[in-house]
């Protein structure tokens, strides 16, 4: 990221940048960006804004699982596993979102998991690499965003979409936590 960058969010207020500048310990800085040249910065994120991106969120993420298995019913097993990477995306991008006020723009449910691990600890377990079979299960969930849609030798079975379901559910519950902590957390000050 360009420290510019970092320092307009940072200038703006923004959850993301608040909680690097607060808790990240200084690990490299050619500039030379100083603590003490924003004397006015308070780190702290702002529970209702987080509350409600996780509430929209983990909203969203139940209906594309909802649709996932209305499609996995109606035998349309390549809609099904769409919809399954949008669900797990959307748990993802909001549990990051909720817990750290960064947005991540991509669709890649490998990078929202690496991402993800840094708030909940538990997501690497549910999505291991260990076997070819974790691994297919897994390269099925994530090249479900565009190969479902845009290839035709795409192919997943009843029983992968059962599979990939419990484990989605896995992360739901997660978020469903996570946003718990944060609605019972004691309001911050806002900016």
């Amino acid at each position: 990221m360009a420290t510019s960058t970092f320092v307009e969010w940072l200038q703006a207020g923004l959850p993301f940048a608040l909680s690097v500048w607060q808790h990240a310990p200084v690990l490299f800085d050619a500039v030379r960006i100083c603590r003490e040249d924003f004397p006015e910065i308070k780190a702290s994120i702002n529970n209702k804004e987080a509350a409600k991106q996780w509430q929209e969120g983990l909203l969203k993420a139940k209906e594309f699982l909802a649709g996932a298995e209305l499609y996995r019913v109606r035998k349309q097993h390549k809609i099904a596993a769409f919809m399954l990477h949008q669900s797990a995306e959307q748990a993802l991008r909001a549990l990051l979102m909720a817990g750290t006020g960064y947005h991540a723009n991509t669709h890649s449910i490998d990078r929202l998991l690496r991402y993800g691990s840094l708030v909940a600890h538990q997501l690497p377990e549910i999505f291991p690499r260990q076997t070819e079979r974790d691994k297919r299960l897994f390269n099925l969930l994530q090249k479900a965003y565009i190969d479902t849609r845009y290839k035709d030798d795409y192919k997943i079975t009843d029983e992968e979409l059962l599979i990939l379901t419990s484990k989605i559910r896995r992360v739901h519950e997660i978020l469903s936590d996570a946003g718990k902590r944060l609605i019972n957390a004691p309001l911050q000050p806002e900016l």
